[in-house]
């Protein structure tokens, strides 16, 4: 009788979901249908069991990965739930179904989704979600969404920044970079996109003077030439609570190239140091003159360096160690050291460019 009763409670679960079923060795295996499996996934997002319909869409996802919609699920779940990792789930699910299925529909879930993570979380959250979804679908309409949100939210600040640098008032640049609001900014950065901004050109290709705000914080004032840096600028950074950073110089295929000048100025005293000469891609590459304040006198030297790397003029011994000749000063003494690792072998250049600056 109880058997009876389970085929008959069987039978009738296929017919209410559609299942199909074969029978092995006498054992009902029901297998379910790829349509299927996302309904059902469908149907526990709507009742707000998440889990569930993690669950469901990625057991659509193994019976066919090549179709598009499973994943376009897994991202409503997540985005629906919302959590701390909200885009980063949301993200992985979506670049993981492109990956798969090259769909068009894709960057239309990002643009949509992009809009419930902003709703839900912040402007932030919405942005990065959107640029995230550009480097996997290289959608034109996302990213003219993101160049829309970036200018409604920078232009005004990027104009002011360009008008201070206009009127060389570096003193009050700096004092902007060390704000939340410049930290801000450096977020709608990218490696192949700088933030831009060129009262002489168009938003999507600068040319002409402009002002540039790059991924590791630093800024750009001077000349473009198709988004790139080109001809006389200045190159300005910071360690905040030690020095402010200044180059000027000349600039090649978004690079310092050419002869340049460096003022690093200590927050403390307010004392400089100073350093001229060629560069090479952000390197300095010939000989090298240096101004350094030490033990309350001024220190001026040159150094023979070759794209980055400090040239040893001479070893001497003087007993118990080797003493290392990198360089003279003014007076003709050597400039020395005993321990040469951290000077030569790490290359010396600009901030932005090289590890020792």
């Amino acid at each position: 009788m109880l058997k009876n009763l389970l085929i008959i409670l069987l039978i009738c679960t296929m017919q209410i979901t559609g299942c199909s079923s074969t029978s092995v060795n006498n054992i009902v295996v029901t297998s379910i249908s790829y349509e299927e499996q996302l309904s059902i996934g469908y149907k526990f997002l709507g009742e707000g069991k998440y889990e569930e319909a993690i669950v469901s869409f990625n057991k659509a996802i193994e019976i066919d990965a090549k179709q598009v919609k499973a994943y376009i699920g897994l991202a409503d779940t997540y985005v629906t739930r919302g959590d701390d990792n909200t885009v980063e789930d949301a993200n992985e699910a979506l670049a993981l179904g492109y990956e798969q299925t090259q769909s068009e529909e894709i960057a239309l879930a990002y643009i949509r989704l992009s809009e419930i993570i902003g709703e839900n979380s912040d402007n932030v959250a919405k942005f990065w979600f959107l640029k995230l979804g550009y480097e996997i679908t290289k959608d034109e309409s996302i990213r003219n969404i993101i160049e829309t949100i970036i200018n409604e939210n920078s232009l005004s600040f990027m104009e002011n920044l360009y008008n201070l640098c206009l009127d060389n008032d570096f003193d009050a640049v700096f004092e902007i970079m060390s704000t939340e609001e410049y930290s801000s900014m450096v977020m709608y950065a990218t490696e192949q996109d700088p933030l831009l901004y060129s009262p002489e050109s168009s938003s999507l290709n600068k040319s002409g003077k402009g002002v540039g705000i790059y991924t590791d914080g630093n800024l750009y004032f001077g000349d473009y030439a198709n988004n790139e840096r080109s001809g006389t600028g200045i190159w300005l950074g910071l360690v905040e609570g030690f020095y402010n950073y200044i180059f000027k110089g000349m600039w090649e295929q978004d690079n310092p190239n050419g002869y340049g000048e460096v003022n690093k100025i200590w927050l403390d005293d307010g004392h400089g140091d100073f350093k001229s000469g060629n560069l090479s891609n952000g390197l300095w590459d010939g000989d090298t003159y240096f101004e350094y304040l030490y033990e309350d006198e001024k220190v001026y030297y040159t150094l023979e360096i070759k794209r980055g790397k400090v040239t040893v003029l001479e070893v001497k011994n003087d007993g118990s160690k080797d003493i290392f000749v990198i360089g003279k000063t003014n007076d003709g003494s050597s400039v020395t050291t005993s321990e040469p690792n951290n000077l030569v072998d790490i290359p010396w250049g600009i901030m932005g460019f090289s590890l020792h600056y």
